[in-house]
C-alpha cells in the first residue's frame, strides 16, 4: 500500500520544480527591431541601358569532335566471349534469359489526384503513368 502511494505521488514531486519557477522578469519588454535599417527606403536604381550579359544573342558554333573523327560504334560483343567459347556463352545467355527473363511486370503511378468541390460543377484533375512489360 505504501509503495502504491509513493508511485502515485511521484508525478506531483516531479512537477514541483516547474510550478515553483518564478515568472520571467523580462516578459513584456519591448525589443527594438532586429534590422537597424527596417523602415528605410532605398533610392530607386535607374535601369541599365546595356544588357547584363554582353555576349547575349551570340551564335555559338557546334563543338567539334576530337580530331574530327566520328564516335566509335556501340560494342555488340560480350566480354565473356574473349575467355570462353562463344557457342558455350550463347547457350549460357539463353539459359539466363529463360530463367530470369520474361517476367511480367506492371507499374501504375498516380502523381496528382485533386477534387475541388464547389457550389456549381466540381472540378477535378489527375495525372499519372502506367507501364506494363514482360
Amino acid at each position: 500500500m505504501r509503495r502504491l502511494v509513493l508511485i502515485a505521488a511521484l508525478p506531483l514531486v516531479m512537477a514541483a520544480p516547474a510550478v515553483a519557477q518564478s515568472a520571467d522578469p523580462h516578459a513584456g519588454h519591448h525589443m527594438p527591431p532586429a534590422d537597424p535599417h527596417a523602415g528605410h527606403t532605398a533610392a530607386p536604381v535607374p535601369p541599365s541601358p546595356t544588357p547584363a550579359d554582353p555576349h547575349a544573342g551570340h551564335a555559338m558554333p557546334a563543338a567539334p569532335t576530337p580530331n574530327g573523327a566520328t564516335p566509335q560504334p556501340i560494342p555488340t560483343d560480350h566480354d565473356a566471349d574473349r575467355y570462353f567459347p562463344p557457342a558455350a556463352m550463347a547457350i549460357a545467355r539463353d539459359r539466363l534469359a529463360h530463367e530470369h527473363g520474361a517476367i511480367g511486370w506492371s507499374k501504375v503511378s498516380v502523381e496528382k489526384l485533386e477534387l475541388r468541390p464547389g457550389s456549381g460543377a466540381a472540378g477535378y484533375a489527375w495525372e499519372g503513368r502506367a507501364s506494363f512489360g514482360g
